[in-house]
């Protein structure tokens, strides 16, 4: 069986069910993923490091893990449909 999908099979996925960003995926040296969203509105991305490859196995896996961070993101941005980021805003400037 294989680690997981390939990268840009993964990213595919991702970019279905998080229609508002771009996902980029990377493998660490460690083994795990790092899934890095870039907004399509041109706002500031997120990346969520240290998912484990066994995660990515299957593309339901990845259906699962994409819903499962746009609820996430719907919740901590207060974005109704968690595709949308016009409530995210950068804390640092």
């Amino acid at each position: 069986m294989n680690e997981h999908l390939p990268l840009g099979t993964i990213e595919q996925i991702l970019d279905l069910y998080m229609p508002s960003f771009s996902a980029i995926c990377t493998r660490c040296p460690d083994g795990t993923l790092t899934f890095q969203f870039q907004s399509r509105a041109g706002l500031d991305g997120f990346a969520i490091v240290g998912v484990p490859k066994a995660n990515c196995r299957t593309p339901l896996q990845v259906e699962l893990l994409a819903k499962q961070f746009r609820e996430d993101f719907a919740v901590a941005t207060g974005s109704d449909s968690g595709n949308g980021v016009t409530n995210l805003r950068r804390t640092d400037d």
